[in-house]
Formats: structure tokens, C-alpha cells, sequence
């Protein structure tokens, strides 16, 4: 149990690491996108580089695919449920294991995205499912109006965190917790945008 577990760790961190978008930018046109663009790693960045919206979702797919799949079978191979006393810190674990590897991805000297994509993948997991629709319906909404996709990731991830602490703390505090530090997460890793935008706003 304790290796499968001390397995499940290292490989939640190595997953997290992987550079869909840098990879898939590199191996199959040929161009790095750490150096177009904002120079991000993430899905955003990807589609305006290769000039393709549908590369926006493909690797928005890929993301929160593998951060989904990690923790699905996580929890299979440890063969607990998430009711358990000691599951639920474990996953949590796991999914703060996986962002922290998709922003200092080991395979580009610990650079990495901002872990929108990732993000999304552990709350269909690890959340109820009415709160994934109101954080995808939200983020859809603030998209729509503002037209930036990083204000309508953290504008969702805001008003998720606040949703569930009004609505759904039955599924418990540590939940609640990992959603808060997700939002917190974002809003540094966007720090740069946010700066950006208020710039551009002031002249």
C-alpha cells in the first residue's frame, strides 16, 4: 500500500509535468511556444500561435484529461473510497501534486502553464457534479462578456470557491480549502495578465 501510494505521488507530479501544449507545438509543427505569443505553454497560447481555435481544445481536452485520469486511477489502484478518513487529504495531495507539476514542469527546466486545464480535470473529479457545471457555465459567461480568458478562469474559480463554501461544505473542508488555494494559485500565476490588462486599460 505505502509503495503504491509513494507511486501514485511521484507519478501525480511527473503527469502534471507534462507539456501537452509545448510538445504538441514542437513535434508536430515545429515551433516553440515558449518564444511567440505570451510565451505560455497553455491551450490559449497554443491555438493564437498555430492560429487554430481548435487547438484550444485539444489541448484543453489533454490537460484536464490527464489531471482527470491521475486521480481516477489513483483512486482505483488504492482501492479506498472517497468517504474514507484518509482518501480525501490523499487525493487532495495528489491534485496539488499535479498542478505544481503542470507550473514547474521537470521536463522544461520548471517552467510550465498556469494550470487552467489541469485544474478543471481535478474538479470533475474530486467535486460534485452541479458544481462543475456552475464553474463551466461561469467561465463561459465572464468569457462571453470580457472576452480574456484568464478573467474568466479566475472570475470562475472565485465564484466556484464561494459556492461551495455557501453550498456544499457536506462534502467537506479540505475540499474547500484545495478550491480556495486553486483560486489563489491562478490569480499568481496570472499575475502577469492582470498587470498587462490594467496597463492597456490606463492608456
Amino acid at each position: 500500500m505505502i509503495f503504491t501510494i509513494l507511486i501514485s505521488l511521484i507519478s501525480a507530479y511527473l503527469i502534471g509535468s507534462i507539456p501537452t501544449g509545448y510538445w504538441f507545438a514542437k513535434y508536430c509543427f515545429g515551433i516553440d511556444v515558449t518564444k511567440h505569443g505570451s510565451g505560455n505553454i497553455g491551450a490559449t497560447n497554443v491555438a493564437r500561435v498555430l492560429g487554430n481555435k481548435k487547438c484550444f481544445v485539444l489541448i484543453f481536452l489533454l490537460d484536464a484529461g490527464k489531471a482527470a485520469l491521475t486521480l481516477w486511477a489513483a483512486n482505483v489502484c488504492v482501492g479506498a473510497n472517497l468517504a474514507s478518513n484518509w482518501q480525501q487529504p490523499f487525493l487532495c495531495v495528489l491534485a496539488a501534486l499535479l498542478v505544481i507539476g503542470n507550473g514547474f514542469s521537470i521536463f522544461l527546466k520548471l517552467r510550465g502553464g498556469k494550470s487552467v486545464a489541469t485544474l478543471v480535470g481535478i474538479v470533475v473529479v474530486l467535486y460534485p457534479w452541479w458544481l462543475v457545471a456552475i464553474l463551466l457555465t461561469a467561465w463561459g459567461a465572464i468569457a462571453a462578456v470580457t472576452r480574456r480568458v484568464f478573467i474568466a478562469s479566475i472570475g470562475a474559480s472565485v465564484f466556484a470557491t464561494i459556492v461551495y463554501w455557501c453550498c456544499a461544505l457536506q462534502h467537506g473542508v479540505l475540499l474547500g480549502f484545495f478550491l480556495t488555494l486553486a483560486t489563489v494559485w491562478l490569480v499568481w500565476r496570472h499575475a502577469s495578465n492582470i498587470k498587462q490588462y490594467f496597463a492597456q486599460r490606463e492608456r
